[in-house]
């Protein structure tokens, strides 16, 4: 049997797609496709967004953002590293009145990242061992980094002006080292 040529021309489209272009069947069965850009997981993929690899990654996989900025609130709820690039920066605003950075798991580093939000740039909730280095809060309506029942290390933090203060704890133990707070209003 001859296959008309414009038939073949579709199946191969259809069994091509990009490095980044991932279906995750474990959303109940529904298939999900992700957008592909260039953040990646453990050296492969490529994603557009950053909580699209999170949803992906494995325990222990590290996220590796290209020089860009992303519009997005991420939760954080499983040991991986997130590493923003080395070139002109990896930016995370949050969009809205939301809080560009939620981390819940245990074990997460976050590395080299610069964020801005309306609200609160980064809430620590419950995590445990997470690991906050060279972290720039370039903007933030309320504070830079909140955290609840957490412990973290946190090294080298910048706080450009934040509204209201710099890292606010309740409860939990962070640990921070090198940080430059720069004229928070209220509490360092």
């Amino acid at each position: 049997m001859r296959i008309p040529p414009i038939l073949f021309v579709l199946a191969l489209i259809g069994c091509s797609g990009d490095a980044g272009d991932k279906n995750d069947d474990t959303a109940g069965g529904t298939d999900v496709t992700y957008e592909p850009g260039c953040i990646t997981v453990d050296g492969g993929g490529g994603y557009a967004n950053l909580a699209d690899a999170v949803t992906l990654a494995a325990e222990g996989s590290v996220i590796e953002l290209c020089d860009g900025t992303w519009e997005e609130a991420v939760v954080v709820d499983k040991s991986v590293t997130i590493r923003g690039s080395a070139g002109t920066g990896s930016f995370l605003n949050g969009p809205g009145s939301d809080v560009p950075l939620t981390i819940t798991g245990a074990g997460v580093t976050v590395e080299n990242l610069t964020l801005e939000s309306p609200r609160t740039a980064i809430v620590l909730d419950g995590a445990t061992d997470a690991s906050l280095v060279n972290i720039t809060v370039a903007a933030a309506g309320s504070g830079g980094v909140s955290a609840t029942d957490a412990t973290a290390t946190i090294d080298g933090l910048v706080l450009v002006q934040p509204a209201a203060g710099g890292v606010q704890v309740a409860g939990g133990e962070i640990a921070i080292a090198n940080g430059d707070f720069q004229y928070p209003a209220s509490y360092g």
